[in-house]
């Protein structure tokens, strides 16, 4: 009809121009620290986005493959504008190694990243064996300045080891040598020139220490 104008109507599928549309935040990740423990202890989720969460946050959906050995909460909440949440695993005492999928879900998208949770001990449920001591040999002898390598047999179980190297057979504080190892070998090249004795322990993922080795002797002498 002549004289009429129609002003300010749009289609309702257009985006005006100028406009902008917010990404819709999805699940980035789900992360675990640490990714083992020994059953007992527990561990620490993250949730990641790959946006800020919307007004009223973001709930991340949450399950375990293996309640039995660990558990999480049914769900994470990620503030309103934040991008990540955590959570706490709690996991129960386990007779042999056991790998759990730890599982969130936000949006259609599932990351589940996996926990290994550890008998305390070992294997056995017991406490970690003494190492054997390989070489050197008992009374061997070096030359200064001379790499010597310390071997020990595997224990199983065992995440890490102690050395100690003193020249007291008691191996009173402060030793020589007091290095952790995450093999079952030690070199160095920096003893000084006297009569010594080492001896090795195996340690559980927990940081629990077993039984010393026997002792042996050796010596650094010109």
């Amino acid at each position: 009809m002549a004289g009429f104008e129609l002003v300010g109507v749009h289609d309702s599928g257009t985006v005006p121009a100028g406009a902008t549309t917010l990404p819709t935040a999805a699940l980035s990740s789900v992360s675990l620290s640490p990714t083992a423990v020994v059953g007992g202890s527990t561990s620490q989720g993250t949730v990641q986005l790959t946006s800020a969460a919307p007004s009223g946050g973001a709930v991340v959906a949450l399950s375990s493959s293996n309640t039995s050995a660990a558990g999480v909460p049914a769900s994470v909440s990620v503030a309103a504008g934040g991008t990540s949440a955590t959570f706490t695993i709690t996991t129960n005492a386990v007779s042999t190694a056991t790998t759990v999928t730890i599982a969130g879900t936000y949006n259609a998208v599932t990351r589940n990243p996996s926990l290994t949770v550890s008998p305390a001990g070992g294997g056995g449920g017991g406490p970690l064996a003494a190492p054997s001591l390989t070489s050197p040999a008992s009374d061997a002898r070096f030359s200064p300045g001379q790499n010597i390598t310390f071997d020990w047999t595997d224990v199983s179980g065992a995440a890490s080891y102690t050395i100690q190297i003193d020249d007291a057979d008691t191996f009173p504080a402060p030793q020589i040598v007091n290095q952790n190892a995450t093999a079952s070998t030690y070199s160095t090249s920096t003893l000084p020139t006297k009569r010594m004795w080492w001896r090795v322990r195996a340690n559980d993922a927990a940081g629990n220490p077993a039984a010393w080795s026997a002792v042996r002797r050796f010596e650094v002498k010109s």
